[in-house]
């Protein structure tokens, strides 16, 4: 969740193409996919004109990520830790 100092950050991408404007939600606490509905996930961001988006003040943990196409893709916090 929130309130830490680790951030994920990345841009989306359709094959080569990007994406401006994307909307990517994340869902806190998760290893295993929540499923393509945006409900079950805990934020959201919109990505920005190079499609490049970013969640920030993470705390260590797993998080899932779910594109606006209903793509999901797990985040190991081992990743981000500082």
């Amino acid at each position: 969740g929130t309130g830490g100092k680790s951030s994920v950050s990345g841009t989306v991408y359709h094959h080569e193409t990007p994406i401006v404007n994307a909307i990517v939600y994340i869902k806190y606490g998760a290893t295993e996919f929540p499923g393509a509905n945006p409900a079950a996930y805990d934020a959201k961001v919109t990505a920005d004109a190079n499609a490049h988006y970013e969640f920030k003040d993470l705390q260590k943990g797993d998080y899932y990520l779910l594109d606006g196409c209903g793509m999901g893709f797990y985040l190991s916090a081992a990743v981000f830790r500082y």
